[in-house]
């Protein structure tokens, strides 16, 4: 059977081969990799502004998320073309590169504790490297004093017990009391943690936009 010419193809068309059996893998790596990458460029760069590192490991993670780890196509599959495929993709693919960029904050904690173990310390990438100069730089344009101490000690490696032990430290040492909505003195604990890391994250994603 002759390879197909792509380009000639309707986006339904290459929907089709991906869904039909045997599934045609090409076929979406070309809607991806090709049709729509300045799409998905774009996208990317609302969340890792001018980090181009990691492009390519977003677009591969959508790939692999879309191909289901039975390699199914069931994303696909499941579309129903209430709206084009343009839109349906730029949906998807925000949730994934967000998912993306909170897993990059994960790597480059990974990264730290590794190092302070005492385990193998990795080459020195410099895109990398930019990506968490620009990273520091936002934490420390957070809203909140609270989200930067947090923040930091998340990529340090430490739990967020042993990190709502050292914020309850730091306020008795500062002197520092905060209330709750409800008037209530706040007692740092695991949860206020989880909850402070999550909103530093969402500030984060709009300052390192903002930073380009």
């Amino acid at each position: 059977m002759p390879r197909p010419n792509y380009k000639e193809l309707t986006d339904r068309e290459i929907v089709d081969l991906i869904i039909a059996i045997p599934h045609n893998e090409e076929a979406a790596y070309y809607i991806l990799f090709y049709r729509y990458r300045g799409l998905l460029f774009n996208i990317y760069r609302y969340y890792f502004g001018n980090a181009l590192y990691w492009f390519d490991d977003c677009l591969n993670e959508l790939f692999l998320s879309l191909r289901g780890t039975k390699g199914e196509w069931k994303s696909f599959a499941n579309f129903e073309w209430r709206s084009n495929l343009r839109t349906w993709l730029t949906k998807v693919a925000k949730n994934k590169f967000l998912e993306c960029y909170y897993k990059m904050i994960e790597i480059e904690r990974d990264g730290i504790s590794i190092e302070e173990r005492g385990g193998p310390k990795e080459p020195v990438d410099s895109n990398r490297a930019i990506l968490m100069i620009e990273l520091m730089e936002a934490i420390g344009k957070l809203s909140d004093e609270s989200y930067i101490f947090c923040v930091i000690k998340h990529l340090e490696g430490y739990s967020h017990k042993e990190i709502a032990d050292m914020l309850k430290q730091k306020w008795d040492m500062d002197g520092t009391i905060v209330y709750n909505k409800k008037k209530e003195i706040v007692i740092p604990s695991e949860g206020y943690v989880n909850v402070q890391i999550q909103r530093a994250k969402e500030e984060l994603r709009e300052l390192m936009h903002g930073l380009k």
